[in-house]
């Protein structure tokens, strides 16, 4: 099979490299960097021999590369091997005049080299890249999305010999969120730290997120789903103390809020609890704090409720006041409702403005 060249997920580069086509030039770019450092480890296992390693495999860096030292790299035959390898790492930080000077290898790269240009953000007007693209298989690295989160965690559990219940993987990303380097880490602690030979259970999850703190976001959550005032400000006042990042815990609340209204549409239509948990993948615990949620709250007071997540990312990233306290009036909105919001009691402006 010829070398695969155009835009490849991180499961393409795999399946391609399972089955032995190696391309001579890739792009490995995105915003996750889970996937990049995953996708050049698997390259630097798909091309080089460990025993001659030493003679045919060079990292190199933009910041302190010059076109002459990768061409050098690039162009060398390789030492009793196949192929030999060679990353730039950073490469949108080469300098305009000495990424030119590669745009001809690029069209015609040595079939004996694997070059691999790390670049998770660039310039595509700059002729290298225009060029690269064209020429380079690209590894397209961005985030995952909600269900390929929930894959990834299903497969890393698999590679660490567990399942992963479904009640565990709904706490990880509402918990974590989906960084996979952060998730990585609480699964693996999670799996250290468990009383469970087979599964990943969800107490082995809440107990690897929670040994930093006292306090859980999840613990906020449910409170929310009940309506509970007071121990949703002195939930939220703890997470705050405790540095839980301000944004990261208005993405934990948006992302349960539009599952609730998920639920509480389905709910109408006349589904069972159970029928609703099977719908949307739900496990007990998790199940009942979102059924809850969905029965306290009007779907006219969830259609309010996504206008003030949206007022408040704004002010966490560009008011003046603190973000314990924007997030104190959120809270307490949710609480209140839309006739009872705190809001009718700050004017007509939104509170971005104030």
């Amino acid at each position: 099979m010829p070398p695969r060249t155009g835009l490849l997920s991180y499961q393409d580069l795999v399946n391609l490299l399972d089955r032995g086509t190696i391309a001579p030039v890739y792009l490995v770019t995105g915003e996750e960097g889970f996937l990049i450092q995953s996708a050049t480890d698997r390259l630097v296992r798909a091309v080089v021999d460990p025993a001659t390693k030493d003679f045919n495999y060079t990292l190199l860096d933009s910041e302190t590369a010059t076109a002459d030292a990768i061409l050098t790299a690039v162009e060398s035959l390789p030492a009793f091997a196949e192929r030999r390898l060679v990353i730039l790492k950073n490469a949108e930080q080469l300098p305009a005049g000495e990424a030119n000077r590669l745009v001809a290898y690029l069209k015609n790269p040595c079939p004996t080299t694997c070059f691999v240009c790390v670049a998770p953000k660039f310039d595509a007007r700059r002729s290298f890249f225009q060029t690269l693209k064209a020429q380079a298989a690209v590894v397209d690295c961005r985030p995952l999305s909600d269900g390929q989160v929930t894959v990834w965690l299903a497969a890393q559990a698999k590679s660490l010999g567990r399942a992963i219940s479904e009640d565990a993987v709904l706490f990880l990303k509402e918990r974590v969120g989906r960084d996979l380097f952060p998730l990585q880490n609480e699964l693996t602690k999670a799996v250290l730290g468990s009383d469970h030979e087979k599964t990943i259970e969800l107490e082995d999850v809440q107990r690897a997120c929670s040994a930093s703190g006292d306090v859980s976001v999840y613990d906020l959550l449910t409170a929310l789903a009940q309506r509970r005032m007071e121990p949703s400000v002195r939930t939220l006042a703890r997470l705050v103390e405790e540095g839980e990042p301000p944004l990261k815990i208005l993405s934990t609340i948006g992302y349960r809020f539009r599952l609730v209204w998920k639920v509480k549409r389905s709910m109408q239509a006349g589904h069972t609890d159970a029928a609703l948990m099977r719908m949307f993948g739900l496990g007990q615990w998790a199940g009942a704090s979102v059924i809850t949620a969905a029965k306290a709250y009007s779907e006219k007071d969830l259609r309010w409720a996504f206008q003030r997540f949206v007022e408040t990312d704004a002010g966490l990233k560009g008011s003046a006041l603190s973000p314990k306290l924007i997030l104190e009036l959120l809270v307490l909105d949710l609480c209140s409702g839309k006739q009872k919001g705190l809001r009718r009691f700050l004017g007509r402006q939104p509170l971005l403005y104030l």
